[in-house]
């Protein structure tokens, strides 16, 4: 008699236990039962696929700029000088005030002087860039000259192509 207190330990070498582990195996029902064993026709899912959007570049159009003058030109320039002016003259005075005090250049000197005129006229030549570079005039310009800049790249690769095509 077997003893089920104790389960027996698995050898897959002893092929006594493989041979009944294969008779029990196959004695037991499988465990799926199909549709077609019970006599019944399954129903067809049906499942609607929709054909996928055409692609599409959503790409953003060039900027456009519409004056509208209410104002002219004349006051465009009165209020950059309103406004860069002072600015210029305080760095340029500062930069006179840092060449006496740390660079010992005379106050009453064609040094000082030079120092005072460039940093006022490097300040002010800044401003006046940055000034016609974001008007509406210049974002005009700036979008000229980059769309120049995209058909020369264009163009380069266009001829590189042919060349290899030849």
């Amino acid at each position: 008699m077997t003893d089920y207190t104790q389960p027996e330990q698995y050898d897959p070498t002893d092929w006594e236990q493989v041979q009944r582990r294969r008779e029990v195996a196959q004695r037991r029902p499988p465990n799926y039962v199909s549709a077609a064993d019970l006599g019944i026709t399954p129903k067809p899912i049906v499942r609607r696929i929709e054909a996928p959007a055409p692609m599409q570049i959503d790409a953003p159009l060039p900027v456009q700029t519409v004056q509208r003058l209410t104002t002219s030109h004349v006051d465009r320039a009165k209020g950059f000088s309103i406004v860069s002016i002072p600015m210029a003259a305080g760095v340029g005075v500062g930069g006179l005030l840092i060449a006496v005090g740390i660079g010992a250049v005379p106050i009453f000197s064609m040094g000082a002087l030079l120092v005072l005129f460039l940093s006022f006229l490097g300040v002010w030549l800044a401003a006046f860039l940055w000034h016609e570079s974001a008007s509406p005039d210049g974002v005009s310009l700036w979008q000229v000259l980059l769309h120049y800049r995209l058909l020369r790249h264009e163009q380069k690769a266009r001829l590189q192509r042919m060349e290899l095509d030849e």
